[in-house]
């Protein structure tokens, strides 16, 4: 039996509609996981993401910690982990005096700069807002501080061309994974040491040291 000419090319019509769709689908499920992993301004990764890295990188440090015996797996011979947590001095200004496109290219400018100022394999993430967090995997506390100075003074030396009077400086807060049982005792560390450098003037890097008793 003999398919009429017209229902071939509906059929082929409606096919070509159905493919469409289906690839306007594949891209937006791939679009939407890519923004699952990544910032989209920035091109960081995502904080989700950021905690999920750093539970493997760190479960090794803290597995050591609590057992004699040596740990199988990747990070085994990584013997220190260290966290920077950078905010954006007044950037609240930025946006409120430039707008927020300036804003947005301050926000990637810096991005930029952290990011070509570490290693590959460090993982850097878009903490939220206009705070941004590294993991420095196998640095010291000390070497981590010294990392964190070079980028807090190549950032204050960014020049803009669309706004050549704008500067920019950056407060960071470092902690090492060795001085503590948990991730979530690692953020809070550097959290207060950021605090610490914006509550001593901004555009400062501050290291965490434990209260004495």
């Amino acid at each position: 039996m003999l398919i009429p000419e017209e229902e071939v090319v509906r059929l082929k019509d409606e096919n070509e509609i159905l493919r469409v769709a289906h690839a306007d689908l594949v891209t937006q499920i791939e679009e939407l996981s890519k923004n699952a992993f990544y910032d989209r301004l920035t091109g960081l990764k995502s904080r989700a993401f950021f905690e999920e890295e750093m539970k493997d990188v760190l479960r090794g440090i803290f597995q050591k910690r609590h057992s004699p015996e040596r740990r199988q797996g990747s990070n085994e011979e990584i013997e220190d982990v260290s966290l920077i947590i950078f905010d954006l001095d007044k950037f609240k200004n930025v946006n409120d005096s430039l707008g927020h496109l300036a804003g947005d290219m301050v926000l990637k400018t810096v991005a930029e700069v952290i990011k070509d100022s570490v290693r590959d394999f460090d993982i850097i993430a878009r903490w939220g807002g206009e705070e941004l967090a590294v993991v420095l995997v196998g640095a010291s506390i000390q070497e981590a501080t010294e990392k964190a100075e070079i980028i807090r003074r190549k950032i204050s030396e960014i020049q803009f061309d669309q706004h050549p009077d704008l500067k920019v400086t950056i407060s960071a807060g470092v902690a090492s994974a060795s001085d503590f049982e948990d991730q979530t005792s690692l953020f809070g560390a550097a959290d207060q040491a950021l605090y610490e450098s914006k509550n001593n003037g901004r555009n400062r890097v501050t290291a965490y040291s434990a209260p004495s008793n």
